[in-house]
């Protein structure tokens, strides 16, 4: 429906995180690799979960807190950031609920602004970013997170939204 050339699926046992199966197709045909290990991606919008939970563990906000959505546009240091318009009016202000909900880039942007980069940069590698999962697979992938001395400016926010980065699924 949306054209994709391919995709995988994993399916892990919920509570022990055991991999049950997993299964690549591209260009309609199965995938000649467990590309679901191999091949990287930038994994966008699903990241911005785990900075609200960074910011929760720390106490540096709460549910309910609210940063400006500045008519889905804001710029940090010459970079406009933009959010995809949904349907319905735009809140004029925006809680860390609301900010996932509605996956602004412009308020985790704002809000990922209260972890110092190292918090960011080891909250995303504690949840494996970054590194290999440990399957005996000869050719995983552990995806790339840079550490913060080699950000630039703009670094912080775009990993936030899930961008500089690579992840298998």
């Amino acid at each position: 429906r949306l054209n994709a050339e391919g995709g995988d699926i994993v399916i892990l046992d919920p509570r022990t995180g055991e991999l049950l199966a997993l299964a690549g197709q591209r260009h309609g045909v199965a995938a000649p690799s467990a590309t679901a290990l191999t091949e990287p991606f930038e994994p966008g919008s699903t990241i911005k979960p785990l900075v609200a939970a960074a910011l929760l563990e720390r106490g540096l906000v709460r549910p309910q807190d609210v940063v400006p959505t500045r008519g889905g546009l804001f710029t940090l240091h010459g970079r406009t950031i933009h959010d995809e318009p949904h349907k319905g009016p735009t809140p004029v202000w925006l809680s860390l609920a609301d900010v996932i909900r509605f996956s602004s880039n412009v308020g985790i942007a704002q809000f990922a602004g209260r972890l110092s980069p190292r918090q960011e940069f080891e909250t995303l590698r504690d949840f494996g970013l970054g590194t290999a999962t440990g399957i005996p697979y000869s050719s995983e992938s552990g995806g790339t997170l840079r550490p913060p001395v080699a950000w630039s400016k703009q670094s912080q926010a775009s990993l936030a939204m899930g961008y500089e980065m690579a992840a298998t699924p």
